[in-house]
């Protein structure tokens, strides 16, 4: 937590707010790590002001992230997660995309994974550069790595904000704000360090995590943005990965297939 926060004060274009948000019952360091990343940014002399949300009873993320949006009180807000660590020009490079085209909803970009030191780098997960490509690309799989992502906040409101859709918030969040209209780029550089390993496959299977995601597809198809054949070519692959592969072939899957 602590080098995930201190990467944010490290940007070559900082944010005016950090907002930490706590999802139901957490440890108090948690909070201490708040504290200290306030008398960090004051005794910096820093232009952030750094809040804390705490929700008594966890909510999910998709319950979250909308509470916290409103919260928030910038025009763009950008996502991360407690382990990520954003290199130093993220906020830069992904700032000066929307500069140069008022027309964008949603920024991302590449991220690299690792596994333990932020040295050992295990992968990437490469995405699509432009909104055609991302477009296309999302009718099978998530054209966005979320924790990359700087949203601008009134599209994303406009577009009915997050909901509640377990470990799927992010991608069914895309495909409503595309249906609203709404731009996206990723810029083609990693932004953010991402911890990646066994936990995280474990939480990316199982027959609970099929099931959403056949609920995704089964919205897509219901609102036109995918035909038939290609609803059922993906959940019959989503079917063979994350229920019938154990997990160390999934892993494999993914670093072949998904990964670079």
């Amino acid at each position: 937590m602590r080098v995930s926060l201190d990467s944010l004060l490290r940007q070559t274009l900082l944010p005016n707010e950090i907002l930490v948000v706590a999802d139901g019952p957490v440890s108090a360091g948690l909070e201490r790590e708040v504290e200290r990343l306030k008398v960090k940014v004051q005794s910096s002399k820093l232009p952030i002001e750094v809040s804390y949300q705490k929700f008594e009873q966890n909510e999910g993320l998709g319950e979250a992230m909308r509470k916290a949006v409103f919260v928030a009180k910038g025009d763009y807000i950008a996502r991360m997660d407690a382990d990520d660590i954003c290199l130093p020009n993220r906020f830069e490079k992904q700032m000066k995309c929307f500069e140069e085209d008022a027309t964008l909803s949603v920024v991302g970009g590449q991220i690299a994974e690792f596994d333990g030191d932020v040295e050992n780098i295990t992968g990437r997960r490469v995405v699509p550069l432009e909104h055609e490509e991302i477009v296309s690309y999302m009718k099978s799989r998530n054209g966005m790595n979320h924790v990359t992502t700087i949203l601008k906040k009134k599209d994303l409101v406009d577009s009915g904000n997050y909901q509640s859709f377990f470990l799927l918030e992010d991608y069914y969040l895309w495909v409503r704000m595309i249906q609203c209209g709404c731009r996206f780029k990723n810029v083609n550089e990693d932004v953010v360090l991402v911890r990646a390993g066994k936990e995280q496959m474990d939480r990316r299977g199982g027959l609970e995590y099929f099931k959403r995601q056949c609920e995704v597809f089964k919205y897509m198809l219901k609102t036109d943005y995918i035909t038939l054949p290609r609803f059922l070519a993906s959940i019959i692959e989503r079917g063979i990965v994350h229920v019938l592969l154990p997990v160390s072939m999934r892993s494999h899957f993914y670093s072949v297939f998904l990964r670079k």
